[in-house]
């Protein structure tokens, strides 16, 4: 029996400990997990996202973790309080209890800073899922102070995004097929990161990321081209990024123009680089989905010249890169829509008519088109010995057209929004022929490409005032504005043979011929259609049957005139 209560006396014990032992205990877990809920309250945006994709569930940790840890302090406290009897086991003190207890906490803590400070989580295969939902729960709530620190963390997840993309690629595609049939599909990191890429398409978060965080866009733009990732779901993250950036005065677009405007980041562009500087990127987008290039239309209608030129700016990157890696020889879908937007962005430019102090805007996106032209020529001559130069009349049925004929095309069309003013007499001489009519038939340039395109402007101008012929009721306003601005531009009289420029000397000769032919039946079978071909200082005079050009002169000198007569 004394044994036996011996026994009892070592296993059964009051609990006890030294008043000053404790060093966490009830107390101190209230303290510390009153500072660590207001560190969380306080927390930026950056971090609360941070620890919501973890690769570990850390906020439900956290929880379990806190309520064994103040329920263990609380009662471990209370007991020896209470002196309540407790199960000897060696070496397990109070104060080893409290250890515990204390290095749990410490865990949660380090894990919290581990993953919010140390080694930020990005997307991976461990958290795609988690990563997605806190993804879309940002994007849904739309909060302008939180999206942009939100489009900075995205570009951490960049590389990853495309990488992980990548090597499930072909499983992603299975099941893309399997989803088409009905079947049931198990979700893989490769759909989280295609849904990511399609998510962060949202327009507004695009506008952030142009503002705040352009690194982002630059990074995914580059982790695409670099891994040759053409068929990314980020179509309509390039056309919004894209759009935004025009749209915003202040985007990197704008202080990329040049190294003598902004220094080094107008010398390497990375910005302009990484968004259009891959053509096989552009192109491959321009195919199945949005390219940076596609702007859509209600904001192309509206754009000023500044956003315009910065447009142009875009657009030449791609078309160098496609010189450059001898992409020529094919059709590009993307660079073609974005000629098209060319053609249509002096649209307005008959608004001046009539008009002495018109808008401004109108003139200088005029300016922009024809100074994009030429530096597209600047970049064809320096690729001109490599491109196969076809010196032929224009295909009607646009069937092997060479990108001379594109640019050729491109320039009849802004020749013909040019043809839109017809007065007062200097407006119309300085848009037509400064701007316009000169910079693209320049005299002083000599090269193999400049001759082939405006050989083939020549034809393509040709080919419309010829439309003469062909319509029966002589309706062809647009052949009588593209009549109207070679007389304007070119004269009524072939010049000597010393100063005859050879760019346009060949029209000069065509067009004099047709009119001193056709003008007098013209005007007698439909005077408005004729009068419609009358620009600037031309006028027809009745009595004497022939065309005169005035030009402006001093106040006290009679003005010079020169003379095309059509009688026979």
């Amino acid at each position: 029996m004394d044994c036996l209560h011996t026994y009892f006396d070592i296993c059964l014990t009051p609990a006890s400990g030294q008043a000053n032992a404790g060093f966490f205990g009830f107390a101190e877990f209230i303290g510390a997990f009153a500072l660590l809920a207001i560190v969380f309250t306080i927390a930026d945006v950056q971090y609360r996202f941070r620890i919501s994709i973890s690769p570990l569930p850390l906020p439900r940790i956290t929880f379990w973790a806190i309520g064994v840890i103040g329920f263990g302090t609380l009662a471990t406290d209370l007991w020896v309080a209470q002196g309540w009897l407790v199960i000897y086991v060696p070496y397990m003190s109070y104060g080893v209890i409290q250890g515990l207890f204390a290095a749990c906490f410490l865990t949660t803590a380090m894990a919290w800073l581990y993953f919010a400070f140390l080694k930020p989580p990005v997307f991976s295969k461990w958290n795609a899922e988690r990563y997605g939902q806190a993804l879309f729960n940002y994007l849904l709530r739309g909060s302008d102070s939180e999206l942009p620190v939100i489009a900075k963390e995205v570009g951490r997840s960049a590389d990853k995004l495309i990488e992980i993309f990548a090597n499930h690629r072909a499983e992603f595609q299975e099941q893309l097929q399997k989803q088409e049939r009905g079947e049931k599909i198990h979700w893989n990191p490769g759909n989280y990161a295609s849904d990511i890429m399609s998510m962060i398409g949202n327009r507004k978060f695009c506008r952030h990321v142009v503002a705040a965080s352009p690194g982002t866009a630059i990074r995914l733009f580059q982790a695409a081209a670099n891994n040759k990732i053409y068929n990314a779901p980020i179509g309509q993250f390039a056309k919004n990024v894209s759009t935004e950036a025009i749209l915003n005065p202040d985007s990197n677009l704008y202080h990329e123009d040049s190294y003598y405007q902004s220094g080094l980041f107008g010398d390497i562009k990375p910005f302009t680089q990484a968004i259009y500087g891959s053509y096989r990127l552009v192109e491959e987008l321009g195919r199945g989905f949005p390219s940076p290039l596609d702007i859509d239309f209600e904001f192309t209608r509206d754009w000023t010249a500044p956003q315009l030129e910065a447009y142009a700016r875009a657009v030449l990157t791609t078309y160098s890169d496609r010189l450059s890696k001898g992409y020529w020889y094919e059709h590009s879908y993307s660079l073609t829509r974005a000629f098209e937007k060319f053609k249509h962005a002096c649209w307005d430019v008959h608004r001046l008519d009539g008009v002495e102090d018109g808008d401004p805007d109108i003139s200088e996106r005029l300016r922009v088109c024809v100074r994009f032209v030429t530096d597209l020529i600047e970049l064809l001559e320096k690729h001109e010995e490599k491109i196969d130069i076809k010196r032929s009349k224009p295909d009607e049925k646009r069937i092997g057209r060479d990108i001379y004929d594109q640019v050729a095309e491109l320039m009849s069309e802004i020749i013909y929004n040019a043809s839109g003013i017809t007065k007062p007499w200097w407006p119309c001489w300085d848009i037509q022929h400064n701007t316009v009519w000169k910079g693209f038939f320049d005299r002083f340039r000599d090269s193999e490409a400049h001759r082939v395109i405006t050989f083939k402007l020549r034809r393509f101008i040709y080919e419309e005032i010829i439309e003469f012929d062909k319509y029966t009721d002589l309706k062809s306003f647009k052949a009588a504005r593209y009549l109207g601005i070679c007389l304007n531009c070119m004269g009524l009289k072939l010049g000597d043979k010393t100063h005859r420029d050879r760019s346009s000397e060949p029209l000069k000769k065509v067009v004099l011929r047709w009119v001193k032919k056709n003008y007098l039946s013209l005007h007698k079978s439909d005077p408005t259609v004729a009068e419609a071909c009358l620009m600037g200082g031309i006028t027809y005079d009745t009595e004497n049957m022939q065309l005169v050009k005035t030009y402006r002169s001093r106040a006290d000198r009679e003005p010079n005139q020169d003379v095309l007569s059509l009688s026979e």
